[in-house]
């Protein structure tokens, strides 16, 4: 029973203790109009509750950040008598939106729900109920439709001011060392203008023809992005600007690997946090599987990205060049992202701030500045 419906009842009781007091057939007929009302109405709730069926259903399960995620809700009944437009009750993530449309008897309906995909991560996107009520809206019914779903919302790469590659492309590592002497790898007939040191004199004897050495080209060294996988810090804790700089997390790492790789250079993303993984490729086309990785980080614990720069700092000698993305600058994080450059590969680090005019005047900028490390500002 509905709100009204609760509220009208006295009325018909009321009625009926006036009809018995005073006889006059004015009240009996009220009394009996109300009677009739609920009746119907009660019967317009009991065959919609057996016989309302609903189902629904996600059309895509991964769609880019500010694209919509689309549902389809598929619903039928079998009650003759006319009913008020039905309602659907959604939640997305951690909202909960209505969407209203009409039904018809012995007729299944079919309704497209589309909600903006705003915040990048992995959410559920379910209809939890349909909510119908009779004509005079005395009594509510409420059905759970059937299916599961759920959205994974990708990151989406930006235009960075700058998009030159940071770490050593695979032309400039060519021209540096063509081939790895340490690394014979096979032997070729002799071409002329090859070195004379190239010659494999033993097997050439035995050949009777002149024969080079082959070595291996050695692979340009990899860009190491670390992004710090600490829960964002924001202004009085706001819930919508911690989800828009998870967001820009996501997305910097994003656009970072992508101009490596446009650039040349192969990339390694150690992702830390609950469900750890690590990225590594040296094609751009495998760029879909890091914007699913980014999606499912969660961005929960505090203060993780110290900890991630003294685990990857064993390891920087294989790096050609270091890319940071971090919410929060510590000294501790400063120092050592400053042994790291030390160590000798390029660095760069991205500030993600909402105030970057007051960062630049940050005095552990400046320190990292005075480490030679690039330090460039993004805005959510």
């Amino acid at each position: 029973m509905t709100r009204r419906g609760a509220l009208l009842l006295p009325f018909p009781a009321l009625l009926l203790c006036c009809a018995l007091a005073t006889g006059a057939p004015a009240y009996y007929f009220l009394f009996a109009a109300f009677a009739v009302t609920y009746l119907y109405s009660m019967l317009t709730a009991l065959l919609l509750k057996g016989t309302l069926r609903a189902a629904y259903s996600c059309e895509k399960h991964k769609v880019l950040r500010g694209e919509n995620a689309a549902m389809t809700l598929e619903t039928v009944h079998r009650c003759p008598l006319p009913v008020s437009a039905a309602r659907a009750e959604i939640s997305f993530g951690s909202g909960h939106y209505a969407a209203s449309f009409a039904i018809a008897p012995f007729r299944k309906e079919t309704t497209e729900i589309s909600l903006p995909a705003s915040h990048v991560g992995v959410f559920s996107f379910a209809a939890e109920r349909i909510i119908l009520e009779d004509l005079f809206g005395l009594f509510r019914v409420r059905v759970r439709p059937a299916g599961n779903g759920g959205i994974t919302v990708l990151p989406v790469p930006f235009e960075l001011a700058r998009t030159d590659s940071l770490g050593e492309n695979g032309e400039k590592t060519q021209n540096r060392a063509r081939e790895d002497y340490a690394s014979p790898e096979d032997v070729r007939a002799y071409m002329p203008g090859d070195a004379l040191k190239r010659i494999h004199w033993k097997l050439s004897s035995q050949r009777r023809e002149l024969v080079v050495r082959r070595f291996e080209t050695p692979s340009p060294p990899d860009t190491l992005i670390l992004m710090d996988p600490s829960a964002p810090l924001v202004p009085a804790g706001d819930p919508e600007n911690a989800a828009e700089m998870r967001d820009t997390l996501c997305e910097t790492c994003l656009t970072a690997a992508q101009v490596q790789l446009r650039g040349g250079c192969p990339v390694r993303i150690p992702l830390y946090g609950e469900g750890s993984a690590e990225f590594v490729s040296d094609r751009e086309d495998r760029l879909p599987l890091l914007q699913e990785m980014l999606a499912r980080q969660r961005f929960e614990k505090d203060n993780l990205f110290p900890d991630v720069l003294r685990v990857e700092s064993g390891h920087i000698r294989k790096a050609g060049a270091v890319i940071l993305i971090t919410t929060e600058l510590t000294a501790e994080s400063v120092d050592t992202a400053g042994r790291i450059r030390r160590a000798g590969p390029n660095v760069r680090l991205y500030l993600l701030t909402f105030q970057p005019e007051e960062a630049e005047k940050d005095p552990l900028v400046e320190r990292l500045q005075n480490y030679y490390i690039q330090v460039c500002f993004v805005t959510p």
